[in-house]
């Protein structure tokens, strides 16, 4: 202390702070899980193995159950297979066939840690590392009061999940799964040339924007009709896209899609085809991941889908010849173990930092003490402090302040684009009815933005459009100022719907 002349109210401090912020053993903060005695069986193996298959089998016979995965498309695929067993719920919708239904499906951040259930199934679990995401795993696999839990994935997750489960006295079981059917890569690229598309195969292009403009390419070259899959469609539209794709008789024998092609959907695809191998992560653009590229190109082959050339499995190539290395680099390197699991923030840890710093400090102040003096196990850390954060932050400082933390954690996760002034600018609207009031109105927050008068323009040239027959001419060009406003009228609205079911 002498030395470095610090005093003693501020270690004193620090002491306090640092005792906030200590989590040695995440998984006591789970108390119904830590009651139970829990089987917790992985399933691991490459895309196209029956991981997936055999936990549905289990979940399928359990008197109450559970599915959580990482998309809102597939929480609606398991939804639909047991749809009269089956209730839904994710960020954005909730489908209630039964109030005492056996099963639900559901998006991992909004499974139950206080409902009981026989079986679980965790889907995608290697995603227990995700910077931004990733906490959502550890609650899932640490949290989930189920006397059987089946986590889905990839072998890369097996020494982080039994690290996390090491102090809880459950039963861990490991089943390995081969893929069954062979993915080859092919000696050559397209080389830029799309009237080498086949029947069978799907481009994989990561932004909306390219999406569309490669399938009007590929249209133009070929003559062929072209599927179309991304992550912001909603499940119906997908579904309906991928029935069309699968059809040998609908005409549409190529599908485009993004990167969220490599989860779910069974696709009769026959080659994989990258635009690219690299991708935009909101900052900087990035070469595809080995744990990506093998996931993706794993959808070419799929097994039990193509009965008359099953044992001839699928190929995965690139549009043009320098993304061939990578692809090829990837598909041969084998997967390297995780080496971290990600934690998220909760009211308890916020509530304890905030009494020890001084008065009215900002969250992110809250937030990166935790992160910088908290003690974790070796192998966790906590979920992404990236700028976007930062902005978050500020922004529930600014605009949503008088609030409990658990309430201001919540804002946190919520799905707001921060960048998206136009809808950041909706979202504060609404954030200041909810202050003023418990009630709060979608319409009075976009009154202004044009968003409204943009659909309601699109639906009549459509109406008019259907009542005239396809070969009329359109009335309005469906222009990308078109498209942003109707995606920042659907932005808002997934966080409205978002917030309600919270």
């Amino acid at each position: 202390r002498d030395k470095f002349r610090v005093g003693s109210d501020t270690l004193h401090l620090i002491q306090q702070l640092v005792k906030a912020a200590n989590r040695p053993f995440p998984a006591d903060e789970y108390v119904r899980a830590r009651r139970m005695h829990r089987k917790i069986i992985m399933h691991v193996g490459p895309t196209n193995s029956g991981k997936t298959h055999h936990a549905l089998r289990a979940l399928a016979a359990a008197r109450t159950g559970v599915y959580a995965g990482p998309l809102r498309l597939l929480a609606h695929e398991i939804w639909d297979r047991y749809s009269r067993l089956c209730n839904m719920v994710t960020g954005e919708e909730q489908k209630v066939v039964d109030s005492d239904a056996k099963l639900l499906s559901c998006t991992v951040e909004m499974l139950s840690q206080h409902q009981r259930y026989d079986v679980a199934v965790i889907d995608e679990v290697q995603m227990i590392s995700d910077p931004e995401r990733g906490s959502g795993w550890v609650n899932a696999v640490l949290g989930t009061a189920a006397a059987e839990v089946h986590l889905c994935g990839e072998e890369t997750a097996v020494p982080v999940v039994q690290a996390l489960l090491q102090h809880t006295g459950d039963d861990f079981i490991v089943k390995r799964y081969e893929r069954l059917t062979p993915l080859a890569v092919e000696e050559k690229s397209l080389e830029g040339d799309l009237t080498k598309i086949r029947k069978g195969d799907c481009i994989v292009t990561f932004s909306r924007s390219n999406i569309f403009a490669v399938k009007k390419a590929v249209q133009e070259k070929t003559g062929m009709k072209c599927a179309v899959v991304y992550g912001r469609l909603p499940p119906e539209v997908r579904s309906e896209q991928a029935a069309l794709f699968n059809d040998p008789t609908s005409g549409y024998d190529v599908i485009i899609g993004s990167d969220a092609i490599g989860m779910g959907l069974n696709l009769k695809i026959k080659r994989v085809i990258f635009e690219a191998t690299s991708k935009f992560t909101g900052t900087q653009t990035q070469p595809l991941s080995v744990s990506s590229i093998k996931q993706i190109a794993g959808r070419a082959g799929r097994y039990g889908l193509h009965a008359a050339q099953a044992d001839l499995g699928g190929t995965a190539t690139t549009l043009y010849p320098e993304d061939l290395p990578h692809l090829v680099k990837c598909i041969s390197t084998p997967y390297s173990p995780l080496s971290i699991a990600r934690i998220g923030y909760n009211d308890k840890l916020l509530g304890a930092l905030m009494s020890v710093l001084p008065p009215n400090p900002p969250l992110h102040v809250a937030i990166t003490a935790a992160s910088y003096i908290g003690r974790l196990p070796p192998m966790v850390r906590y979920s992404s402090d990236n700028s976007q954060v930062q902005e978050a932050c500020a922004f529930i400082d600014s605009a949503w302040t008088g609030t409990s933390n658990d309430d201001k954690l919540l804002l946190l996760n919520a799905p707001i684009p921060w960048r998206d002034t136009a809808t950041v600018d909706a979202i504060k609207r609404l954030l200041k009815m909810h202050a003023q009031s418990s009630s709060v109105e979608l319409l009075p927050a976009i009154t202004g933005t044009g968003w409204l008068e943009t659909m309601e323009t699109l639906e009549k040239d459509m109406l008019l459009e259907s009542q005239e027959g396809s070969s009329a001419k359109a009335r309005s060009k469906t222009t990308s100022m078109t498209l942003l406003r109707l995606e920042g009228l659907h932005k808002v609205v997934v966080f409205y719907v978002w917030m309600r079911f919270r």
